[in-house]
């Protein structure tokens, strides 16, 4: 059962990674059904699992809700985060954000580099650490919105953060 589960979340992962990439959007006919069969999967593991999935769930969607009222992801991302959250239990929903957040800023720099403004871009990241750790007071408060923003399909950063959370940091669920 394990290996069928990790073998959903896989293509639930690679189907939101593709879609990102080519439209820059997640569509709820992934995610809606993602959420679904994580909790099935959880349920199946006992109450403990569910619980875990539930949790797990309801943590992504909070993460991913205040990221986007930040204006820092999209709506697709967050449900996307749901999924992870479903799958993997609050413990892997962590992991999936640690791994999630460096490849999303590799990402970002990579796409920077290639567009040529990754002067700029470091300047406007100095600018908004300086607005969050002042609280608002000092610095530039970047969204998706702003002429500036770099916009970055952070549906393939959550997806290979899940996987990564997944395959290699957790790999002994498959046992």
């Amino acid at each position: 059962m394990i290996i069928a589960s990790s073998m959903v979340f896989l293509g639930l992962m690679l189907l939101g990674l593709v879609s990102d990439m080519r439209t820059q959007r997640i569509p709820k006919w992934i995610t809606v059904p993602g959420v679904v069969l994580g909790l099935t999967a959880g349920a199946l593991a006992g109450w403990a699992g569910l619980g875990a999935a539930f949790a797990g769930a309801f943590l992504g969607m909070l993460v991913g809700t205040v990221l986007f009222a930040l204006g820092a992801l999209g709506g697709g991302d967050v449900k996307l985060l749901a999924v992870v959250g479903a799958f993997l239990g609050p413990t892997g929903l962590g992991y999936a954000l640690l791994a999630g957040g460096a490849v999303g800023g590799v990402l970002g720099l990579w796409i920077a580099v290639r567009r040529g403004v990754i002067l700029p871009t470091l300047l406007n990241t100095r600018d908004l650490g300086m607005n969050l750790l002042t609280l608002g007071r000092r610095g530039d408060r970047m969204t998706l919105d702003s002429a500036a923003a770099i916009r970055v399909p952070y549906g393939v950063a959550i997806a290979l953060g899940g996987l990564i959370a997944r395959f290699v940091v957790m790999p002994g669920l498959l046992t």
